[in-house]
């Protein structure tokens, strides 16, 4: 029914090493919570990890596996709560950018538990800042090696990546154009008096 209804069955490598262990048991024990039908840790009954809370000797065993053979059921199920507890957040965040994604293309797609309106601003300005620093880099990289020297040539340089990107940064200006960040304010102080005079804007 999986391959029907889901993706397409795949093989995922996993490093033998005890984070790599517990993360992905941590994403197991996640998988009630991502699906709505529990709102805490340790109250799936099926959970192997609600049976570590319940003393249970078996879940014990195999959670020493991974924490270790003298770890105690009380330190492992701590430091497997803190460890759900980040991975929780992180799958909160992929959810919400996934959201607002499909909200940028015209989808509208339904409400999902993990989040909320505050996770989705959020979201969305990431999406924003990604974005923007894609555009700066593809104009620095256009701009870097072209020939530089002499003020008139560098502000010539100036004006044009913010023909390119107005709202540049000074940091992306500075490493397009090859001067200290300063100095690009120097410059476009310089540029907007000048401009200002001749009746233009910058």
């Amino acid at each position: 029914m999986g391959t029907l209804w889901e993706g397409v069955y795949k093989d995922v490598p996993v490093k033998g090493t005890a984070t790599e262990l517990a993360k992905r048991a941590g994403y197991i024990h996640l998988n009630p919570i991502r699906a709505a039908i529990a709102d805490d840790f340790a109250k799936y009954p099926w959970s192997s990890f609600t049976a570590l809370c319940q003393d249970d000797k078996y879940a014990l065993a195999g959670m020493r596996l991974i924490y270790g053979e003298d770890a105690t059921r009380t330190e492992i199920e701590e430091s497997h709560r803190g460890l759900m507890a980040e991975l929780l957040e992180q799958i909160k965040f992929e959810k919400a950018i996934d959201i607002v994604r499909k909200r940028n293309a015209g989808f509208n797609p339904p409400p999902d538990p993990l989040t909320d309106e505050a996770l989705l601003e959020q979201a969305a300005n990431h999406l924003e800042r990604v974005m923007r620093e894609s555009v700066e880099e593809k104009t620095i990289a256009h701009a870097v090696g072209r020939p530089k020297g002499g003020d008139a040539n560098v502000e010539k340089q100036i004006e044009n990546l913010l023909k390119i990107d107005p709202d540049m940064s000074k940091t992306a200006i500075a490493k397009a154009v090859g001067i200290g960040r300063t100095s690009v304010y120097a410059y476009l102080k310089r540029m907007k008096k000048c401009s200002e005079n001749c009746g233009n804007k910058v």
